[in-house]
């Protein structure tokens, strides 16, 4: 896989490979840690959801209608990847 950079993007998924223009792609992923603290100290969610998402995957109850808003077979995959991802890209839906 080439390196992130402004006319590339790592991930495998199509949405990213059809969008390499977007300078996000240059922009590197943050891991599980990073974006969990994140969305703690910017308000979005509690501390308790910050913990128990790291720890188990659990959707906190902030995100849960961008999940539910999705159709099938969209609403699974994205539970799983939130579930398991290590990395979160910017261009990642």
């Amino acid at each position: 896989m080439p390196p992130p950079g402004p006319t590339s993007c790592p991930s495998p998924h199509p949405w990213c490979r059809s969008r390499p223009e977007d300078p996000r792609a240059a922009i590197p992923p943050l891991t599980r840690r990073q974006l969990f603290i994140a969305l703690h100290r910017l308000g979005l969610i509690t501390a308790e959801e910050a913990v128990g998402a790291a720890a188990t995957g659990a959707v906190p109850a902030a995100l849960e209608p961008t999940f539910a808003a999705l159709p099938e077979p969209d609403q699974t995959d994205a539970r799983v990847t939130f579930a398991a991802f290590q990395l979160a890209y910017r261009l990642d839906p």
